[in-house]
């Protein structure tokens, strides 16, 4: 499906859906609950927690997902075993096209101690996995990867996991969201500087929040096992990466938007969103219940990518605006994401005729006053269409983002809700 978006301007309130990643970290922890758990959650579910709640309802638990609530219900008659199904039968799982998902399932499939098939959609198979796999090998599983099904079985056993810091927060993550929840004690230990730091963060508060505490002293986290978590009532506040979009469509805006749903004590990293827009010169206002944020006297920015990857595209798009030399640094890992983001990020700036290259893994920004009238391949990459839908309100024609459904996977409502600021 693809959009045209008219040369707009915006003004109004938008109402951010709840942290995709808040959602996975706390489906991920309430699996391993005693007791009923509720999760409260604001706006459409996304594709990518859709298939989190799929993944875990094959864990001999029971899920129910309303209107604003997902109800997770363990089986009484589980026991410790938390699979269903016959000891020989094969469990198949459907992560669709969520790396978050499929990291964190691979490691929760060493407590199901069953053999596994997991199938992947669009880019995932591709991705890089090896090194995670490899440390999960080492205690007690296996895996055997054939095009896009990754077969998996053995035991996950407690013990000592030594990984790098500068590959994936989410092989992190997965570790600490399932490590306390088998027998034995276990020591992860960060070699090097962990990148996307604030991922890690996010878990660590999830785990606590749900009664689980992880022990951090320096680069080493020591857990635990043989626990479980709480059920109770919980809530997933709004998404800052999601949030980001708008909050730039906003410092860009002459009369503002005022953007809502979100906790200002979030773990969530990209809430620096707001701090980066209001040292380019936007004014950023907080509120109750989230941010104001209209445009002034903007300029150009350095802006260190590391722990903040997932805001690259919609900066890229910001500081296109701004006249003068943007750089965004320490963007290599964004190759491997739902696109290369850093060759489709530089292709939707080139389509609207702003100058720009890559160096080193840093994204070089001349910004513009004029831009092209565009048709945008999102190569099915959510960040990429929303990112192009900020153009739109300096446009001075048509946009046409193609295959504008990617963004189900993170936020499904985004054109419903641009358009309802849209003034003209």
């Amino acid at each position: 499906m693809d959009i045209t978006l008219k040369a707009s301007r915006y003004f109004g309130e938008v109402e951010i859906p709840s942290s995709k990643s808040e959602l996975h970290r706390l489906l991920f922890t309430l699996l391993h609950s005693n007791s009923k758990a509720n999760i409260n959650y604001s706006g459409a579910l996304c594709d990518d927690v859709k298939a989190s709640i799929g993944c875990i309802s094959n864990f001999n638990i029971k899920t129910y997902i309303a209107t604003d609530t997902i109800f997770i219900e363990p089986n009484e008659n589980a026991k410790n075993d938390k699979s269903s199904g016959k000891a020989d039968d094969v469990i198949s799982f459907d992560v669709n096209e969520s790396g978050t998902t499929y990291r964190f399932l691979l490691s929760q499939l060493g407590v199901l101690k069953r053999k596994s098939s997991v199938l992947m959609h669009g880019r995932l198979p591709n991705r890089p996995i090896e090194t995670f796999t490899a440390l999960l090998s080492g205690h007690g599983m296996n895996f055997s990867q054939n095009g896009n099904i990754m077969n998996v079985s053995g035991e996950l056993k407690s013990g000592e996991f030594e990984i790098e810091g500068n590959i994936s927060s989410q092989y992190i993550s997965s570790l600490l969201l399932t490590l306390p929840f088998i027998d034995g004690k276990s020591i992860i230990k960060i070699k090097g500087n962990l990148e996307s730091r604030p991922y890690v963060d996010m878990t660590l508060d999830i785990l606590k929040k749900c009664g689980v505490n992880i022990i951090e002293t320096g680069n080493t986290f020591l857990i635990n096992g043989s626990r479980v978590s709480n059920g109770g009532e919980y809530r997933a506040f709004g998404d800052y990466s999601s949030a980001s979009f708008f909050a730039c469509i906003a410092a860009l805006s002459k009369k503002g938007i005022y953007i809502k749903n979100l906790d200002k004590n979030s773990k969530q990293g990209d809430k620096a969103i707001f701090d980066i827009l209001k040292r380019a010169g936007a004014v950023v206002e907080e509120k109750e219940n989230g941010f104001f944020v209209k445009n002034s006297h903007l300029k150009p920015q350095i802006v260190d990518a590391s722990q903040i990857p997932d805001m690259v595209m919609a900066l890229s798009a910001f500081f296109a605006h701004i006249d003068g030399k943007s750089i965004i640094t320490n963007c290599q890992r964004l190759k491997f994401k739902e696109s290369d983001r850093i060759a489709s990020t530089l292709a939707m700036l080139e389509a609207f005729g702003v100058k720009s290259y890559e160096e080193n893994g840093d994204i070089v920004i001349f910004g513009a006053k004029n831009f092209k009238k565009a048709t945008i391949e999102t190569y099915n990459d959510h960040r990429i269409a929303m990112a192009a839908a900020i153009f739109s309100q300096n446009a001075s024609d048509e946009t046409i983002i193609k295959n504008a459904e990617c963004v189900n996977k993170s936020y499904p409502e985004f054109f419903k809700h641009l358009e309802s600021l849209r003034l003209y």
